[in-house]
């Protein structure tokens, strides 16, 4: 069993994660209560899913506690997740310790490094094939749960199954959950592959 202070090398892609701020520069100003929820929606899977992340501790200099709520459908789940208060492991979800509801407790998984933490974040990942290419950069505007947010879309070519997509990226410079929505979508038709969207945040104080 790893301990809060072991280091993980699980490092999963960017669409996992919902904090994906800056590999660099300054670490986010998380609080207990700081919530988020994402919806992920497209043609790549028949059942929506919801993810939603809140902070349940971030003491100073320790681990940042997420608690996952993932749902789908009729079928729902949910853990935790320990993060280390640094840009690197909060951009690129490295945990080191992960949890799993036991009777009215939590109970550890034994090896952070497995493939759990892909099963349980089932639905919230896609892939495209190579690089994608940035085509054009514009000032936008996002709406979710009632608040606006000013932020830049960023138009990329990329690739999908053999065919052209494209890929619209909306971001806002210090949002600390990291992207405000991003959708694949196919040239041709301009349907919707794959679209990961900011639904609500803010903060319940506990």
């Amino acid at each position: 069993m790893s301990s809060a202070g072991t280091r993980s090398s699980l490092v999963l892609p960017a669409l996992f994660l919902l904090c994906s701020c800056s590999g660099g520069g300054k670490t986010p100003a998380f609080a207990p209560g700081d919530y988020a929820v994402y919806r992920y929606s497209g043609s790549y899977r028949q059942e929506p899913v919801t993810l939603a992340r809140s902070v349940e501790a971030a003491p100073p200099g320790g681990d940042i506690v997420f608690l996952n709520e993932w749902r789908s459908g009729e079928e729902g789940r949910a853990w935790r997740e320990h993060i280390a208060p640094r840009p690197y492991d909060l951009s690129h979800n490295i945990a080191s310790r992960l949890e799993l509801p036991a009777g009215e407790g939590w109970k550890e998984l034994p090896d952070p490094e497995n493939l759990e933490l892909l099963r349980l974040r089932e639905g919230t990942l896609f892939n495209p094939q190579g690089l994608p290419r940035l085509r054009k950069e514009e000032p936008g505007e996002f709406s979710a749960g009632g608040k606006k947010y000013p932020c830049v879309v960023k138009t990329y070519r990329t690739m999908v199954g053999g065919k052209r997509a494209l890929l619209v990226r909306r971001e806002a410079e210090g949002f600390k959950w990291g992207i405000l929505s991003e959708e694949y979508k196919e040239q041709q038709s301009g349907g919707t592959l794959f679209l990961a969207e900011l639904i609500e945040e803010g903060n319940r104080k506990p």
